[in-house]
């Protein structure tokens, strides 16, 4: 069996041959995979499969590249736990959500220092993902649209905003 290692890359922890957490990360997705790392300690590791056949001989078109088409879980949690604006969330380990660990709250808190919003308006998410814009407006307004159209990231928003009775999700 191949050699498993326990290691703490949070607190500088190295791997043998005396890779951190950036070298890891780097060397992975040069061969295909994706670490996904989240604010609660969760860690799963993607693949993404081919979007086209491999080249034949004799026949033109593209030959299969290994980060495209669609992301494949090969180890860790389905669900992945993120933290962010003062919410637990619970994510698609499949589905998007900000690289940086501070991004979303930044993000968020730059979206409502912007719109400026108040009691009585209205507000629409577009392109909403988990809903992390939508959670922070909805205390602040009367009523929250998030708009969504992939199916992963829609279920995770009805999933994790469903506490909040002015959050539509559709």
């Amino acid at each position: 069996p191949a050699p498993t290692w326990t290691i703490d890359l949070a607190k500088g922890g190295r791997f043998p041959g005396g890779f951190g957490r950036a070298e890891l990360l780097g060397a992975l997705r040069a061969t295909g995979f994706e670490v996904v790392a989240s604010t609660g300690g969760d860690v799963s590791i993607l693949t993404r499969g081919p979007a086209t056949r491999p080249r034949r001989h004799g026949h033109r078109g593209r030959a299969e590249r290994p980060e495209t088409g669609p992301a494949r879980l090969v180890s860790g949690p389905p669900l992945v736990r993120e933290r962010a604006i003062g919410r637990d969330w619970t994510v698609d380990a499949q589905a998007f959500w900000q690289v940086h660990p501070a991004a979303p709250d930044v993000l968020a808190a730059t979206v409502v220092d912007l719109l400026r919003p108040r009691a009585g308006e209205r507000a629409a998410d577009l392109y909403a993902g988990a809903g992390l814009f939508a959670a922070a407006l909805a205390p602040l307004v009367d009523r929250v649209v998030a708009v969504e159209s992939d199916r992963r990231a829609a279920a995770t928003a009805r999933r994790c905003l469903a506490d909040l009775d002015n959050v539509r999700v559709v």
